[in-house]
């Protein structure tokens, strides 16, 4: 079995997965009783896995654990240092694709010993994503630990400031299809507000947001299959029309710079996690009781989370989302998901404790009780009442609910092409009206197909899923 192959089918639920394998036994990088975990996790959530859960895991074990933030490109400053042999022991990667890539290598760990006793808290779905064949030996390992998730398919808004600009026009409805959307949207610029917070800007992997618009287009737009064919690397982005159309459907929300805060120039310019701050008035805090909000410049965003918010907002009343709206009636219900994934890089009993730890029932409900940036658990042990906030609890009812979940599609596909995919967008938010002409979008497209020839990787036979 083709180790990219079946890594890439972990992806359905979008969690943390942990995907390895097999090279030769070596001891921890920071000696016994200190090991490295390397992640992108910065911020509250940085503190939450710091300061509580590796700090109880320590307290429990005697283990310590070293947190290293990387804040470039994890998967080159990975291979910098697996060349030099200072890799750390486990790795959070944001990609199915980059850790297929240090699978093919040799690179990972199985993680058999660690999650020997895993079974029956994951649907049948991830019971059959979690074994592969390992290529030093050519048996079957288990390579997957579903540990955290995300719904990308969500609109965020404020529900006070958006009322507060419709007025009485607005009677709360909130759009499930794209007509509605649509007329939303028009409605936000007719009385003078601007639609759609947007930030591409995200270091090394700047423009990914842009292909979370695109991949949820295409999947609402043109359904499972189609996704399926075009993650996986068997339809020709040039010639396949769904692809396209996803793209022209995107370019109906930004062709028109005004519908975007900061117009497309501050699209590109904006970070990620900046993009919806304008969304929300300033914490308490920082104003008088007696000064009124200033009226946001956007009221819109498409996004699995938002971000760091003043802890004064109430959830479902200060902000909230709904689920990003039906295009074919044929795929309602349909989302997409993403999630991390924790690999091991050097095989300690240190490190398989930490794996083992993570996977607990109570690490998983503990983690979703603190409620740090929306995540969920996929174990079903963890039920919607473990979730605090409201919002988040509805958020796991919907994903429980889905009739199909689909994985990042950017994240399944190798990691050069993946690449070419964000610098595409990046492109295309720079002229979307040049690229509304079918032959250019084509040009654009055909870059794509050539990205995926030089990859040199075998399709995938990824499936979307519950």
């Amino acid at each position: 079995m083709n180790v990219r192959r079946s890594l890439a089918r972990l992806a359905p639920v979008a969690v943390l997965a942990l995907a390895i394998a097999g090279l030769p036994a070596c001891a921890s990088s920071a000696g016994d009783d200190t090991i490295t975990l390397m992640s992108l996790w910065g911020g509250a959530l940085q503190t939450w896995l710091v300061d509580h859960v590796l700090a109880d895991f320590t307290k429990q074990t005697g283990i310590q654990v070293r947190y290293q933030l990387d804040t470039r490109a994890i998967d080159q400053d990975l291979e910098s240092e697996l060349q030099t042999g200072t890799q750390p022991d486990i790795a959070v990667l944001p990609s199915p694709g980059d850790l297929e890539a240090f699978a093919e290598q040799g690179a990972l760990y199985p993680l058999d010993s660690a999650l020997a006793d895993q079974t029956g808290r994951y649907g049948q779905q991830w019971l059959s994503l979690e074994t592969a064949v390992q290529p030093a030996d050519g048996g079957a390992h288990k390579y997957a630990l579903p540990i955290a998730s995300g719904l990308k398919s969500l609109v965020w808004y404020d529900p006070n400031q958006l009322r507060q600009l419709l007025g009485p026009t607005w009677n709360g409805a909130l759009p499930t299809t794209w007509d509605q959307l649509t007329a939303l949207t028009n409605a936000i610029s007719a009385h003078g507000g601007i639609p759609w917070c947007m930030g591409m800007a995200s270091t090394s992997t700047s423009g990914w947001p842009g292909t979370d618009w695109i991949e949820d287009i295409l999947l609402h737009q043109s359904g499972p299959r189609v996704y399926e064919q075009w993650a996986d690397g068997i339809s020709s982005w040039q010639r396949t029309p769904q692809i396209a159309g996803a793209l022209a459907t995107f370019g109906s929300i930004v062709a028109n710079g005004k519908n975007v805060d900061g117009g497309l120039d501050g699209a590109l310019l904006t970070t990620f996690d900046q993009a919806d701050t304008p969304m929300f008035p300033p914490p308490k805090n920082q104003k008088k009781p007696t000064d009124s909000p200033p009226s946001p410049p956007c009221y819109l965003e498409h996004a699995a989370s938002i971000g760091d918010l003043d802890t004064s907002l109430v959830p479902g009343t200060d902000y909230d989302y709904f689920p990003f709206p039906t295009i074919n009636s044929q795929y309602a219900n349909t989302y997409e998901v993403s999630g991390d994934f924790v690999a091991m890089f050097r095989q300690s009993p240190q490190a398989e404790k930490l794996i083992h730890y993570l996977a607990q029932d109570s690490t998983q409900k503990e983690w979703v009780q603190a409620d740090v940036q929306g995540l969920l658990s996929p174990d079903r042990d963890v039920t919607p009442s473990d979730y605090p906030n409201p919002v988040t609890r509805r958020t796991e009812q919907l994903v429980s609910k889905a009739s199909v979940l689909c994985f990042d599609g950017s994240d399944l596909m190798p990691p050069g092409v993946t690449t070419a995919f964000y610098q595409a967008v990046l492109t295309y938010l720079s002229d979307p009206q040049r690229y509304q002409d079918p032959t250019r979008s084509a040009t654009l497209l055909g870059e794509l197909d050539n990205s995926r020839a030089a990859a040199d990787s075998a399709p995938l036979t990824y499936q979307c899923g519950q």
